[in-house]
């Protein structure tokens, strides 16, 4: 089988390129406020380096914007009801503003806007406000309501020089559990009757604040600061903050660039009274050479980290290399690299929604992933990419299910070794189709159990975009993940998720949508316990204005 699927990979599609709004629960409509008209020669400057480790749960729910026809992607976890339906506006330039409505089965009720201001020439102001929401049904195990809403404040000042931007919002997920007697038959745990209950699973809530800058003619070409604040009712709390900046110092082909990055994860767990307090803060040198036929990258990251366990200097290679055979054509590249992941209960609960805080949290160190392959395009309409690597990774979070009367997960920390290969290729037909398909494969070995708990051995994602005339497309996606271990050795099924989206623009200012989410009806699971929404359908119109005009 693995053969098999080794051999597949070698004709594959690639990833879709995303654009997508900072979401902390990211439960919410991803909104593309600025439009993307690549060629699939584009694909040829597909990063190369190292894919996220995190593969372990769900596609994130992002927008694609395909030579201006928007897609969706819709594959998220909730609170029996991992599917929900989301929608990529029609915006053809920056300025544009619109208002979606929409509804569905299981009471599915979309509200989603964006506004866009100019207050002057160089400042400018967006609005952005979304709910979701499902009622559920009592026919399906713990098919539960859930509701999301999100607000946004989003300033932006640019000159000749610089550009500012001011990012304020506020998230709230909150799912409800019905009265729903099971029974968990675990093969690990002794049969357990959890009874009738009604109660609010989780109600969590989320405050950001982010500040950014970009610079032309300054040795300081950016710089980032992001503030999160967690607190759900049962008065769990964290705080996050992160900083990043890049000097650069360019000399003809050759530039010198240093990065500057803090961490700073504080939050205390009221189950269990625990409070962790985790800092960390590096420089990132680098030395980058680039032509047209060669371009190579050799610098380190160090950092000083205070954890509880420990504090002490780190260390971490930083290296990469690409070397053109035939330019534009093939090209091989490799790599050396190392980094800490700062993680935080805020990252591990957008995996996975079903999570509460059970401890401390710990941060992830990567003290070495080795990585190569080869990319190239054969024409403007045709880009591949095939990649190999090995990471080591120490305390990984891995997610635990606990048969408490309400199944809840935590997470512990282990060491992880993970060898991966994934081909990516994107083929376009004119103006009308895009066709691209990915595929990984993934070998963990971790000491803990025989195999990695909820993380696949492989995963494929593919995707058909069809424009048979300028106010009809067609979004087609299919994703696909393996069979994931749960509880030592008990396993949950591999299942195949198909989505279509069908828009209609009406005329400049009408756009009306149907969608449907897992056409195959099946009610599979990401996490024991948690099945999915089943066929979904769901209906709406969008309304596109601009202010800018006026």
């Amino acid at each position: 089988m693995k053969k098999l699927f080794i051999f597949i990979s070698l004709i594959t599609i690639s990833f879709l390129q995303a654009q997508q709004q900072k979401d902390s629960v990211k439960t919410e409509v991803v909104n593309v406020t600025h439009s993307f008209n690549p060629t699939v020669q584009d694909a040829y400057k597909l990063a190369v380096n190292p894919d996220s480790i995190h593969v372990i749960e769900k596609k994130i729910p992002v927008r694609f914007k395909i030579q201006s026809v928007p897609v969706a992607s819709t594959f998220m976890p909730e609170k029996g009801s991992m599917k929900k339906i989301h929608f990529s506006p029609d915006i053809s330039n920056n300025n544009a503003s619109y208002v979606q409505l929409g509804a569905g089965n299981y009471t599915h009720i979309l509200f989603d806007s964006y506004v866009y201001y100019p207050v002057t020439e160089k400042l400018s102001a967006g609005v952005n406000i979304n709910h979701f929401s499902s009622q559920g049904t009592k026919n399906d195990t713990l098919i539960n309501p859930y509701h999301n809403n999100k607000a946004d404040i989003l300033l932006n000042y640019k000159n000749e020089k610089s550009q500012f931007g001011l990012d304020i919002g506020y998230t709230n997920v909150k799912h409800k559990l019905n009265k729903s007697p099971i029974i968990i038959n675990d093969p690990i745990y002794d049969p357990i009757y959890l009874g009738d209950y009604d109660i609010d699973y989780a109600n969590n809530n989320i405050f950001n604040f982010g500040v950014n800058g970009n610079f032309n003619d300054l040795f300081i070409k950016d710089f980032k600061i992001n503030f999160q604040n967690f607190w759900d009712k049962d008065n769990d709390y964290e705080n996050k903050l992160n900083f990043n900046s890049t000097l650069t110092f360019p000399i003809g082909n050759v530039s010198i660039n240093t990065g500057l990055r803090g961490d700073l994860v504080t939050g205390k767990s009221s189950l269990i009274p625990i409070n962790y307090n985790n800092f960390d803060a590096g420089v990132l040198p680098s030395f980058v050479y680039d032509n047209e036929n060669f371009n190579i990258k050799l610098g380190a990251k160090i950092f000083y980290q205070n954890f509880k366990d420990y504090k002490k200097v780190q260390f971490f290679p930083d290296v990469l290399a690409n070397l053109n055979i035939v330019y534009e054509k093939l090209s091989i590249y490799g790599g050396l690299n190392g980094d800490i992941f700062p993680s935080s209960f805020i990252e591990l609960s957008s995996r996975n929604p079903y999570m509460k805080q059970f401890g401390g949290i710990k941060p992830e160190l990567m003290p070495i992933e080795i990585f190569g392959g080869i990319k190239g395009s054969f024409s403007s309409s045709f880009a591949y990419r095939l990649k190999m690597g090995f990471r080591q990774l120490k305390n990984h979070p891995f997610y635990y299910g606990i048969p408490f009367y309400n199944l809840i997960y935590t997470a512990f920390y282990g060491n992880l070794k993970q060898s991966y290969f994934s081909s990516e290729v994107n083929v376009g037909i004119g103006k009308k189709l895009d066709f691209k398909f990915n595929f990984t494969y993934y070998q963990n070995n971790t000491g803990h159990f025989s195999r990695a708990l909820f993380m696949p051995d492989y995963t494929i994602k593919s995707m058909i975009n069809f424009r048979p005339t300028e106010k009809l497309t067609f979004n087609f996606t299919v994703d696909n993940l393996s069979e994931r271990t749960y509880m030592t050795n008990a396993t949950l099924g591999s299942f195949t998720d198909l989505n279509l989206e069908v828009r209609y623009k009406i005329n400049k200012d009408f756009t009306a949508f149907i969608l449907g989410n897992n056409l195959l009806n099946k009610s599979y699971q990401i996490y024991y316990l948690y099945p999915v929404e089943k066929l979904q359908i769901q209906a709406g119109v969008m309304y596109k204005f601009d202010l800018s005009k006026n």
